[in-house]
């Protein structure tokens, strides 16, 4: 099972449901009205910030690969390109 998915997982189902909401605009291209940016350092990553928590996403040119959800703080530790 995928790390972000197991922390998607642990979360109250209030925060799953606006989650798996978010994550199926992903899928869609669908960035309208969410808070997304490209992480500095690199050339292919973005997130999207929710309240205290972030998707760090992928582009690989055609669509985007969820690479972690997780705190603010510890989201960002240990990424690469």
């Amino acid at each position: 099972m995928k790390l972000w998915l197991k922390y998607l997982l642990s979360l109250p189902k209030k925060e799953q449901v606006l989650f798996l909401e978010i994550l199926s605009r992903i899928e869609a291209s669908d960035f309208s009205n969410l808070d997304m940016k490209k992480l500095a350092g690199f050339a292919t990553l973005y997130r999207i910030r929710i309240w205290g928590r972030r998707i760090v996403l992928r582009n690989n040119g055609q669509s985007y690969d969820i690479i972690r959800i997780g705190p603010r703080g510890d989201v960002y530790k240990n990424l690469s390109e």
